[in-house]
């Protein structure tokens, strides 16, 4: 009958049971060499002391019992299957331990008959061996270690008692002492090993119960992931197509006031759909709903695309914008790509109040460094993994026509992970920024 401790539920005390079996296995191959050795010896030894037939049944008895286990062990070890935790697990432990006992305890009382000084020495040297073994081996199991203990050794105290002579009393007497000894020691390494094992099982329960944090947490996300696109997708349609009326009504407006007006809505509209249009990007990103076309393009005329649409934003700011030339080619998806760039030279521009942007590249190895530098306000070296997040606006911009949404950097980074793409942020405040993205380069690519 197996009681379940009082605080642990049967889940807990199936995994303890678990450990408990799995700890004797892990000593199922020394026990067996330790019994097959040693009994042989014991034969070998004391062969002519007790009938020959005898000694050789007790031994083929004992390799027999040996064999057996180790057939087992063997057999669950190949199919990779755990020890068994059921109740009756522990029981099957204890009736091994009392046949090895038994067997042990037997073969003292055969032995030790007429066995002489030095035999009986050298017999309950084997046994003293034989016992501490068991007491190290079977302490997760203490009940199999105590019956090991008591029906290998009181025998020998037994047999040792018979004869009544002193000498015989004080070795049953130390015997006796040997066996409370290994209890104690027996009881000592169960308690350590019931902690680890309850450390174990702990683990076990908070590793289950963080994984179905995370797994619930990641639905959640994912569930927010689509909403967000949804929204987005459904809200910015009339945004836009309020972008197209406004200015059909521009044109029928003469009050300069009004005007005024209509250019603080299509700047706070223009603010609105892209806020949208970055929220849908992230989104769309997360949920891996793109599939990246990868093609050889130029990054000359990359560059040329960004330049005619981002050098009116620059000329409007005061601010130079260069495209340093670069006559390479790389192997990616062009519309990604191209995406990340304008977020990553819209967010230069709108940051730095006065100087300039430079876009240009350089080889590294097999791939494409392309780097975008300003010199704006720089970012300390504490916030620059903040940079990439979502909301996140560590500089403040003073220009009053654009809004930043701090989800630029974050589509740069879900884009250059969507791609594989390692990319680098380094700064230096008060001086500028530079960010790095590695794009590999085409098979045959020209070099600039």
């Amino acid at each position: 009958m197996t009681v379940t401790p009082a605080g642990v539920d049967e889940t807990s005390a199936a995994w303890m049971r678990h450990e408990r079996i799995a700890a004797i296995a892990r000593f199922t191959p020394a026990l067996a060499l330790a019994h097959v050795v040693n009994s042989g010896l014991v034969v070998a030894a004391l062969w002519g002391h007790v009938p020959a037939a005898a000694a050789l049944a007790w031994l083929l008895g004992l390799w027999a019992l040996v064999a057996q286990q180790v057939r087992r062990w063997l057999r669950r070890r190949g199919g990779n299957a755990p020890p068994p935790a059921g109740p009756g697990s522990l029981g099957k432990a204890r009736r091994y331990a009392g046949l090895y006992g038994a067997w042990w305890g037997g073969g003292s009382i055969l032995f030790l008959g007429d066995a002489t000084d030095s035999a009986t020495f050298f017999m309950l040297t084997v046994l003293a061996g034989i016992g501490a073994g068991a007491a190290a081996a079977l302490a997760p199991v203490p009940s199999a270690a105590v019956v090991f203990i008591m029906v290998s050794g009181l025998p020998t105290v037994a047999r040792l008692a018979f004869t009544g002579e002193i000498t015989q009393l004080a070795l049953a007497g130390m015997v006796l002492t040997y066996i409370i000894v290994l209890l104690l020691v027996v009881r000592t390494l169960h308690e350590g090993f019931r902690e680890d094992a309850r450390l174990k099982v702990e683990n076990r329960r908070l590793v289950a119960e963080l994984r179905i944090a995370q797994s619930e947490a990641e639905r959640a996300a994912a569930a927010k992931d689509r909403f967000i696109a949804m929204a987005s997708h459904d809200l910015r349609q009339p945004l836009q197509a309020m972008a197209l009326i406004l200015p059909l009504l521009r044109g029928r407006l003469d009050d300069p006031t009004a005007s005024g007006l209509l250019d603080s809505a299509e700047t706070s509209l223009g603010n609105a759909i892209g806020l949208f249009d970055a929220l849908l990007d992230t989104a769309t990103l997360k949920q891996g709903e793109i599939r990246p076309d990868l093609q050889r393009i130029s990054v000359e005329e990359l560059f040329e695309r960004l330049r005619a649409d981002l050098e009116p934003i620059a000329r409007e700011r005061r601010l130079e914008l260069r495209f340093v030339r670069c006559r390479r080619v790389v192997f990616t998806d062009p519309k990604l790509l191209e995406r990340m760039l304008r977020n990553v030279v819209l967010n230069a521009l709108r940051y730095t109040e006065a100087g300039r942007v430079v876009v240009g590249c350089r080889g590294a190895g097999a791939a494409l460094r392309i780097d975008v530098c300003d010199t704006g306000p720089g970012i300390v070296e504490t916030d620059r993994d903040r940079a990439f997040e979502p909301f996140e606006r560590l500089g403040r911009s003073d220009r009053t026509d654009e809004v930043g949404h701090g989800l630029g950097l974050a589509v740069v980074k879900a884009t250059a992970e969507l791609l594989s793409y390692p990319i680098a942020l380094r700064s230096r405040p008060g001086h500028g920024t530079c960010f790095s993205v590695q794009v590999p380069l085409a098979a045959g690519a020209e070099r600039a």
